[in-house]
C-alpha cells in the first residue's frame, strides 16, 4: 500500500502552530458563557411565560414555579449541590469545575433575565413559545456541553448513563428522563391546577423537549456531514493531484487487482465534507469518466481535521 497522505480533509502541511492551553481554556469558557446566556434567556423569554416545561432539573423547577412563586434561580443551585458532589467523584475536576461554573452562572442569569423580561412578551402564541423555546434551549445547552461543562442536574445523570451505554446519544437519554418530567407536568396541570387543556399543554411541552434535544444533538455532534469515497481509476496521479492540490483534501493510494481481468488497479481513498463532494465528483468525471467511484456516508471520523480521540462527547 502506498500512502500519499492522510485521509483527513487537510493536507499535512506546514505547521502553523497551535493555540496555547490558556487561549483554548479561555475560548472554552467564553463559549460556555455564551451557552448559559442563550439557555437562561430561552427559559425566561419563552418557557416560563407560557408555563410550559423543558427537560431536566430546570423542567422540574419550572414545574415547581407553576404552583409556587419560589425563585427558580436560587433553588436551581441548591438542588445541584448533591449532583455536583457525585460529578466530582465520577468525572473528576475538569468537568466538575465547568459544571459548577455553568450552574452558578445559569443561576445568576436566570434571576437577571426573569427581572429584565418581567414585563416583556415576545409572543402569546403557545406554539411559537414551544418552538422558539426548544430551539434556543437546545443551542444553549449544546454549546455548554460541547465545551466540557454542563448546567448540572440531569446533565450529570445523562453523562453517567452515556458512559455506561455509549451507543445512546445525549439527546436520546435526555428524552427518556424528560418523559418522567412530562408525566409530572400533566399531573400538576390536571389534578392540582385543574387546567382544562392539561393534555394539550403536555403535548406542547413534549414538542419543546423533542425540539430542544434534536437541536442539542446537532450542536453537540455537528451534522457529521462527510463522505468516504473510493475511486478505482487508471489515472490516479491526475485525480490525486486535483484532490490534494486543488481541493485541499487528503488522500491515500491503495493498490488492487481486478478479480475478472486480473489487471492492477489504483484505488484512491479519501474523506470529504459534503460541500466538497460535488467538486470531487466533477473532477473525477472530467479526468477519467470510466473511473469507478464508491461513495458512503461517514458517521464519525477521528483524526486531524475531524474529531479528537481524547475529547469525550456525549
Amino acid at each position: 500500500m502506498k500512502e500519499k497522505s492522510s485521509g483527513s480533509d487537510r493536507t499535512l502541511p506546514k505547521d502553523k502552530g497551535h493555540p496555547s492551553k490558556v487561549a483554548l481554556t479561555l475560548r472554552r469558557y467564553l463559549l460556555v458563557v455564551a451557552g448559559c446566556v442563550i439557555y437562561s434567556f430561552g427559559v425566561a423569554a419563552f418557557i416560563q411565560p407560557a408555563q410550559i416545561v423543558n427537560g431536566g432539573v430546570m423542567g422540574v423547577l419550572n414545574l415547581i414555579n407553576i404552583v409556587t412563586p419560589i425563585p427558580v434561580g436560587i433553588i436551581y443551585f441548591l438542588v445541584n449541590v448533591p449532583l455536583l458532589i457525585i460529578s466530582l467523584v465520577v468525572f473528576k475536576w475538569r468537568f466538575t469545575v465547568g459544571t459548577v461554573f455553568g450552574t452558578a452562572l445559569n443561576s445568576v442569569l436566570l434571576t437577571v433575565f426573569q427581572n429584565l423580561l418581567r414585563d416583556v412578551v415576545f409572543t402569546e402564541n403557545l406554539f411559537l413559545n414551544t418552538v422558539c423555546g426548544g430551539v434556543v434551549l437546545g443551542v444553549g445547552l449544546g454549546l455548554i456541553m460541547r465545551n466540557g461543562a454542563s448546567t448540572g442536574g440531569t446533565d450529570i445523570i445523562m453523562k453517567m448513563l452515556h458512559r455506561k451505554r455509549p451507543h445512546l446519544s445525549g439527546g436520546f437519554i435526555n428524552i427518556l428522563i424528560d418523559i418522567v418530567i412530562l408525566a409530572g407536568y400533566y399531573v400538576v396541570h390536571h389534578f392540582v391546577k385543574h387546567t382544562e387543556n392539561a393534555f394539550d399543554m403536555t403535548v406542547f411541552a413534549f414538542i419543546t423537549v423533542v425540539i430542544e434535544n434534536v437541536v442539542y444533538d446537532l450542536v453537540l455532534y455537528g451534522t457529521m456531514g462527510s463522505k468516504t469515497v473510493y475511486i478505482i481509476t487508471d489515472k490516479p496521479d491526475e485525480i490525486t493531484d486535483q484532490i490534494i492540490n486543488r481541493m485541499n483534501v487528503g488522500a491515500t493510494l491503495l493498490s488492487g487487482t481486478g478479480a475478472y481481468t486480473h489487471t492492477k488497479k489504483a484505488i484512491i481513498l479519501c474523506v470529504v465534507k459534503n460541500n466538497i463532494f460535488p467538486g470531487l465528483k466533477n473532477a473525477v468525471r472530467d479526468i477519467d469518466d470510466s473511473a469507478f467511484m464508491i461513495v458512503g456516508k461517514s458517521l464519525e471520523i477521528y483524526g486531524k481535521g475531524y474529531k479528537d480521540y481524547h475529547q469525550e462527547v456525549l
